[in-house]
């Protein structure tokens, strides 16, 4: 039984052995990327599938070399734009470079190995330089445009008009990482650096001259409190009191109802918080409401701290826009 069992093992490394020296040799030892070119290998069971995999493949040696990229630019904090909007992760940076359309890419090899296809795929350096730069000057022409039409508004609508600028100057720097990683001079991408260099610049300073007052009626200061805790813990200014002076900065307002009832012995509270976010002495700009519940066995403020228990939570983990109802895109 032995004797058999060990004749099985030695014949399953032979097989395995013979099946990987019918593989090619571009496909085990796959060709380097050179000044020309990108290449990709991969295999599936169809042609069309391998030769998706070949340029996911392709893409993600992208995302290595541009994630390696953004990391420095964190470390040197350029424009400190880790506090204007979120920095894209590896996986987020893949992502987007699996969306590009290789639409002239070359099939240089393909051979079927038992029920599977192989394949060698290339991308024109040339080319991808040229839809990456189509690209790029289509954000950068939105970013300025809206811009251009908000910038002498408030510091309130700025700040909401920055938050959704945010998404679009994330794409636009990723895309100017593309570009440095394909070999691209400086200079080409210099007017497009300055592009969102000065707009990252701008919402540093507007978000900087931010002050936030939190206006709620004696029965609502707690979560009043909760809220004026939150918005600080997002790096913002607080004030009790804005001054006439200060005409356009942000005023959130907070109005609840409380339903209370007892269902077999728990004490449940359903509060509904209605949320204005208002320039001071101006228009209201958003508005939203926010349903929490609460329960305890022990009374009915007990509920409502477990209710507060949970705002809590959803304000740490969600943005400040966001709950306001601003919609931030991407």
């Amino acid at each position: 039984m032995r004797y058999l069992f060990l004749v099985l093992i030695f014949l399953l490394n032979s097989c395995s052995q013979n099946y990987a020296d019918k593989l090619p040799n571009w496909y085990l030892k796959p060709q380097a990327n050179d000044a020309n070119y990108l290449y990709g290998v991969a295999y599936a069971g169809s042609l069309e599938q391998a030769e998706k995999l070949a340029l996911k493949a392709l893409a993600e040696k992208l995302a290595i070399t541009i994630a390696a990229e953004y990391e420095l630019r964190q470390q040197q904090n350029i424009v400190n734009e880790q506090e204007l909007y979120e920095t894209r992760s590896d996986n987020k940076i893949t992502t987007q470079l699996n969306k590009i359309k290789f639409e002239n890419f070359e099939n240089l090899q393909t051979e079927k190995i038992a029920d599977k296809i192989y394949v060698q795929v290339r991308v024109s350096r040339a080319e991808l330089i040229e839809q990456f730069l189509t690209e790029l000057e289509q954000l950068t022409n939105k970013i300025t445009q809206q811009y251009q039409a908000n910038k002498n508004t408030s510091l309130a609508k700025n700040f909401i008009i920055f938050a959704q600028l945010a998404p679009t100057l994330a794409e636009a720097q990723e895309k100017l990482a593309m570009l440095k990683t394909l070999g691209t001079n400086d200079s080409l991408r210099a007017p497009y650096q300055k592009i969102i260099s000065d707009l990252s610049q701008a919402a540093l300073v507007n978000k900087q001259k931010l002050k936030f007052q939190i206006v709620a009626k004696p029965a609502d200061q707690r979560f009043a409190d909760i809220f004026a805790k939150q918005v600080n813990q997002q790096n913002f200014v607080v004030v009790k009191q804005l001054a006439s002076d200060d005409q356009g900065q942000p005023q959130i307002k907070i109005n609840t109802v409380t339903k209370q009832q007892k269902i077999y012995g728990a004490y449940q509270v359903k509060i509904t918080l209605t949320l204005r976010l208002l320039e001071h002495y101006g228009n209201q700009l958003a508005s939203n409401k926010l349903i929490i519940s609460g329960s305890s066995v022990i009374d009915e403020n007990s509920a409502i701290d477990n209710a507060l228990e949970k705002l809590t939570k959803q304000l740490a983990e969600q943005k400040l826009l966001n709950i306001l109802g601003v919609k931030i895109d991407g």
